[in-house]
């Protein structure tokens, strides 16, 4: 199917609401898959931000690194005088001891708070100033299907949910969003701080294509259109979202155009990590420990036994 890709004249007024400036380029005819049967438009990823602020991930990047190691946990230990009765399992290649004990007199139960009342002036006047002090900050949820080809670049068709209305909206994307994975928030081109929940896979359509050749018309590898090189940019499919979802969309374009190379080491770290720590469980994988489960009964001489009698 021949989609043909068209440009939108921007308002100046709009543009200048969002924070943003696009450079609006007259697009050229490409071939997009049948599930894509829209209109497309092209905003370029050149904004500039009202408050210039630069994009970056806020936090640690997991890179791979494993987390320092634990202390031991001190060992627990029941005197042989302390258990009233023992039933030993075996399974699995361990012995699982379950073992009835002596009541372990635990700490009491902390008083309970008192009540805030939420609808009182001083509450409302803290709550606020706490929203004044820690905004919120935006979620987005977005979904990301890498394009691996043989012969060509990379490509993202990504789709955003909007905090505004809730509207799904699509976009095709030069970045490679597998790189934007590993951490949750971010700082945006405009200073807004996002949390970000991501689902993204990778599609493969050259291998697609040669597995099943017999059946090769039932698969229509797409076709992303033509991005310039120089910089990342992205093309919007169908619908132009609101302002605020194109600030965002916007935003982790800057984001990955800023931090590109700590970005691909986390994430080339994180799976070199991943693939040695599946060589190391097939060369050594673990072996079955015993467990020991201890119990006691709770009857309503103790602090912790149901209100209204024995149990």
């Amino acid at each position: 199917m021949k989609i043909i890709l068209k440009s939108r004249i921007y308002s100046l007024y709009s543009l200048l609401c969002a924070g943003m400036s696009y450079v609006v380029a007259t697009a050229q005819e490409a071939s997009l898959p049948s599930p894509l049967d829209a209109h497309l438009e092209i905003a370029s990823s050149s904004a500039i931000s009202a408050k210039p602020s630069p994009a970056r991930v806020l936090g640690k990047l997991p890179d791979g690194t494993p987390p320092p190691p634990q202390p031991p946990k001190p060992p627990f230990i029941v005197a042989e005088k302390d258990v009233f009765d023992s039933v030993r399992h075996a399974q699995g290649g361990r012995t699982i001891t379950i073992q009835e004990i002596q009541p372990i007199d635990l700490p009491p139960t902390p008083e309970a708070k008192p009540e805030v009342n939420v609808d009182s002036e001083s509450f409302r006047k803290l709550a606020a100033a706490h929203r004044e002090k820690f905004p919120a900050p935006e979620f987005i949820q977005v979904g990301a299907s890498v394009y691996v080809f043989g012969d060509q670049p990379t490509r993202t068709l990504v789709t955003i949910r909007s905090h505004m209305d809730q509207k799904l909206y699509k976009f095709w994307s030069s970045a490679d969003f597998s790189y934007l994975s590993g951490f949750s928030t971010f700082v945006g081109s405009d200073g807004m701080t996002r949390s970000m929940f991501m689902m993204w896979s990778f599609h493969y359509p050259d291998r697609v294509i040669s597995r099943r050749t017999a059946n090769a018309k039932l698969y229509e590898a797409p076709k992303p259109p033509a991005f310039p090189a120089e910089k990342v940019s992205f093309i919007l499919v169908g619908d132009q979202p609101d302002e605020q979802t194109l600030a965002s969309i916007q935003s982790l374009h800057d984001l990955y155009q800023n931090e590109l190379p700590r970005l691909k080491a986390a994430y080339e770290g994180r799976e070199r990590a991943q693939r040695e720590g599946e060589a190391e469980l097939k060369a050594h994988p673990p072996k079955p420990q015993d467990i020991t489960l201890n119990y006691w009964r709770v009857t309503s001489t103790n602090t912790y036994a149901k209100k209204g009698g024995e149990q």
